[in-house]
């Protein structure tokens, strides 16, 4: 949309929202914060983060939460309205994956929120499967599995 034009903004002062022409910063503003898309944004998604990994040249060993760091490619909260985001991170900074180069499936080290996602995802499955496990194999409810996460 360009600058000037109607759009709804969250107003804190009325906890509603309103239609404003006001020009805004673009996402990400002067301090990098606030440059997770709408897709990122929406309602009951989980959004993951990327962080650097712990064991690299630059954080040997996990002495506390002031050693996990956010890699600079990863989208940053919170949003517009002060949610927090992203929900979750995970290690998103050379991990070993698999991948295909001009059709020949290799292994290679990648980063990135799209090498964070796969560790939650297959995290959340663990989950999910000892759940039925142990609940006579019914399914958790999606935001169950959110707030377990989260």
């Amino acid at each position: 949309m360009s600058p000037g034009f109607e759009h709804w903004v969250w107003d804190p002062d009325s906890s509603g929202w309103v239609v404003s022409t006001d020009i805004r910063d673009r996402d990400g503003g002067e301090d990098g914060y606030d440059c997770i898309s709408h897709r990122g944004v929406a309602k009951n998604i989980i959004s993951v983060g990327a962080v650097r990994k712990i064991g690299d040249i630059w954080t040997p060993v996990y002495t506390g939460p002031e050693d996990v760091k956010m890699v600079f490619y990863s989208g940053w909260g919170p949003t517009d309205d002060d949610r927090i985001k992203p929900d979750v991170v995970s290690s998103g900074e050379v991990v070993y994956s698999t991948s295909v180069f001009k059709d020949k499936p290799e292994y290679i080290n990648a980063g990135g929120t799209s090498m964070a996602a796969p560790g939650i995802a297959g995290s959340l499955n663990l989950l999910v499967r000892y759940y039925e496990l142990t609940h006579a194999g019914e399914t958790p409810l999606s935001s169950t599995m959110k707030a377990l996460l989260i």
